[in-house]
C-alpha cells in the first residue's frame, strides 16, 4: 500500500485520497482468521501505535493529492540533461568569408585600388669643396715683417719661447754672420733651447766670420747664457748644456794664452 502511494509515476498512485484511506482501513482491519499466532499477536498491540501509523499515512496521502490535484500527468517536468554550450565563433576577418568550421579567403584584390609606384628622390650631387683659404697665421705675419721687426720680436722670445726665437733668427743669422747683436741673440736662443750641438756649430760660424767672445759678451742675452753655463760646470750635481769641448773653445777665446781649467769663470762674464 505504501509502495503504491509513493510510486514515482503519478499514474501508478492512488487517484484520490479516499481510495488511499479505504486501502489503509483494509490493512488495519483485524483478520477473521484468529487461529494463526501472528494475527493473535497483532490484535494484542496497543491502539496508539496503529493510530500513529494511520495518521502518518494520511498526511503523506494528503500531500501527494494536493501536489497533483488539477494537473495532468504530462505537465510534470521531466529531468533533462543540461544543454551543451554552443561553440564559440571567431570574429570575421577582413578579406575572408566565414563558412561552417573554416574561413575561405575572398578575392579582394580587384576591389582595392592599385598600389602607387615607389618613386625615389633623385640624388643631389654633393657640393664642391670650398676653395682653400690662404694661411694668415704667424708664418705669414713673419714673412710680411721686415728683418728689423723680426729681430726685435725674437729678442723678446729668447727666455719666454727660445724655440720660436731660434725659428725666427735662423735665417737672419745665416744672412748676416758678422752682426754682433744678431749672432749673440741667436747663440743665446740656442743655449736656452738646450741645443748644445747647434750652439757649438753657430759659435764656430760666428768665430769664422771674425767675431770674438768679447764682442758677443756685449749682448745681454749671450752674457746671461754664459754665466748660467759657468754655474752648471762648477756644480757637480747639475748637467751643463754645452759639452766640455764646446765650453773650452768659448773660454779659449777669452784667454788667448791658453784655456782656463774646467769650471773656472771667465774674466769678463761677471
Amino acid at each position: 500500500m505504501l509502495a503504491k502511494a509513493l510510486a514515482k509515476n503519478p499514474a501508478e498512485r492512488y487517484a484520490e485520497g479516499q481510495a488511499f484511506a479505504q486501502a489503509l482501513r483494509q490493512c488495519t482491519r483485524p483478520a477473521e482468521n484468529k487461529a494463526t499466532p501472528r494475527i493473535q499477536s497483532t490484535q494484542r498491540r496497543p491502539l496508539w501505535i496503529l493510530g500513529g501509523i494511520l495518521a502518518t499515512a494520511l498526511l503523506i496521502a494528503a500531500g501527494l493529492a494536493a501536489h497533483t490535484h488539477g494537473r495532468p500527468a504530462s505537465t510534470v517536468p521531466a529531468l533533462q540533461a543540461p544543454m551543451a554550450e554552443p561553440p564559440r565563433q571567431r570574429p570575421p576577418v577582413p578579406g575572408y568569408a566565414a563558412l561552417p568550421g573554416k574561413q575561405v579567403a575572398v578575392e579582394t584584390a580587384k576591389a582595392q585600388p592599385a598600389a602607387m609606384p615607389l618613386v625615389l628622390p633623385e640624388r643631389t650631387p654633393p657640393p664642391p669643396p670650398p676653395a682653400p683659404v690662404p694661411w694668415t697665421g704667424p708664418t705669414a705675419a713673419v714673412q710680411e715683417e721686415s728683418p728689423e721687426e723680426r729681430f726685435a720680436r725674437a729678442k723678446g722670445l729668447v727666455r719666454e719661447d727660445p724655440v720660436q726665437a731660434v725659428f725666427i733668427l735662423r735665417s737672419l743669422a745665416g744672412a748676416r754672420p758678422g752682426d754682433v747683436q744678431l749672432q749673440g741673440t741667436y747663440l743665446a736662443a740656442l743655449y736656452f733651447s738646450k741645443d748644445g750641438a747647434a750652439f757649438d756649430e753657430a759659435f764656430g760660424a760666428a768665430h769664422a766670420a771674425g767675431l770674438k767672445v768679447t764682442d758677443l759678451l756685449k749682448v745681454q742675452a749671450f752674457r746671461t747664457a754664459l754665466q748660467e753655463e759657468t754655474r752648471l760646470h762648477r756644480s757637480r750635481s747639475l748637467t751643463p748644456v754645452l759639452s766640455p769641448g764646446a765650453y773650452a773653445r768659448v773660454l779659449s777665446d777669452l784667454n788667448p794664452e791658453g784655456p782656463r781649467p774646467s769650471g773656472a769663470p771667465p774674466a769678463n762674464t761677471q
